[in-house]
């Protein structure tokens, strides 16, 4: 493999990053070690239901049934009820104009028990050679296991990625990016697309919890980074990274702001403001990022890491230059909007 960069002499090598099985393998190995080294223990565990609290302003006349059913709650006394002011305490009373929380639906989960720690074979202390056999057996295991306890985010990366194979094969969508490229030339349009992109990618996160679904998405993104002047880097860093930010500063993503406020025992939507303008904050300084990067590397390509790879694919996808933007059929308008 040659590992000249256009920065480097010829003749010169560079350490390049290892495969990403080669780097999860010695994650998996060094966590197999480290099972020799650490002490084990575990909590003991209840089943335990965290419900949404709904809000509710009592009437005059109002009972715990015409609560239940406004409110849709599943509540068996007034104790199950709490104040919007405190929900930490417990309601005694109902008095009309008093906003209070019912609890309605929400996860049932295995929850820790606080105070139950305990080391694992404590009067039956193992030799090393047996932890160092299971601590073998266990490595050979884990991706097997990984497979079985992640299969239906890995099978949905799978068929999505399928299908966006089959879609590319037809050509439609390489040609509606050229479409776009050319139609846009160099004008103030094209500066637009990684910032709104960036800003699409992350309210799916915020919103639904986008996450590793959109690594399929890098097949789309990338080739249209390339072909509007930018890399590969641009490419993943407008879908998954942006993603991520969406993720991370999500206000409604329910598998984090919903078990985190259903353990909390909050309503779904308090502190929405707060995070609005967290994630507000935090997609703008991404997308100023990425799109920085994207005029850097516009302007000098040789600065991106992928600078060769990037050659490569531009020379596959072919050059625009004094191209007249492609027809599009019918039938490749009907490709696009499906995918």
């Amino acid at each position: 493999m040659d590992t000249n960069t256009p920065n480097t002499p010829p003749g010169s090598r560079t350490i390049e990053m290892p495969p990403a099985l080669v780097i999860v393998s010695i994650i998996v190995v060094c966590s197999a070690l480290a099972t020799l080294i650490l002490p084990q223990g575990a909590y003991e565990r209840q089943e335990r239901k965290f419900p949404n609290l709904k809000p509710y302003v009592v009437q005059e006349g109002d009972t715990l049934d015409s609560i239940r059913t406004a409110t849709g709650g599943d509540f068996e006394s007034i104790a199950d009820l709490r104040p919007s002011e405190d929900p930490a305490q417990r309601l005694t009373e109902l008095r009309p104009g008093q906003t209070v929380l019912a609890p309605e639906g929400g996860l049932v989960r295995n929850a820790v028990i606080p105070g139950t720690y305990q080391a694992m074979d404590g009067g039956q202390a193992r030799g090393l050679r047996d932890q160092a056999w299971n601590a073998l057996g266990d490595t050979v295991l884990a991706p097997i296991a990984g497979f079985v306890k992640r299969a239906e985010i890995i099978g949905f990366v799978l068929m999505l990625g399928g299908g966006f194979g089959v879609i590319l094969a037809t050509g439609a969508i390489d040609d509606a990016l050229r479409w776009m490229v050319l139609r846009l030339g160099d004008s103030r349009a094209k500066m637009l697309v990684v910032p709104v992109s960036f800003a699409l990618f992350s309210l799916g996160g915020a919103v639904f919890g986008l996450g590793e679904s959109t690594i399929a998405f890098v097949l789309i993104t990338v080739p249209l980074a390339i072909r509007l002047g930018y890399d590969t880097i641009t490419g993943v860093a407008m879908c998954y990274m942006a993603s991520q930010v969406g993720f991370g500063a999500a206000f409604f993503n329910p598998f984090t702001v919903g078990i985190a406020q259903s353990i909390a025992e909050l309503p779904y939507l308090s502190g929405s403001q707060l995070r609005y303008v967290i994630w507000a904050i935090c997609t703008t300084v991404g997308a100023l990022f990425v799109t920085g990067w994207a005029w850097r590397v516009e302007k000098s390509p040789q600065k991106s890491p992928t600078f060769a790879l990037d050659a490569k694919v531009r020379a596959r996808l072919g050059s625009d230059a004094d191209d007249a933007p492609p027809k599009l059929s019918l039938r490749k308008w009907l490709v696009v909007a499906i995918a």
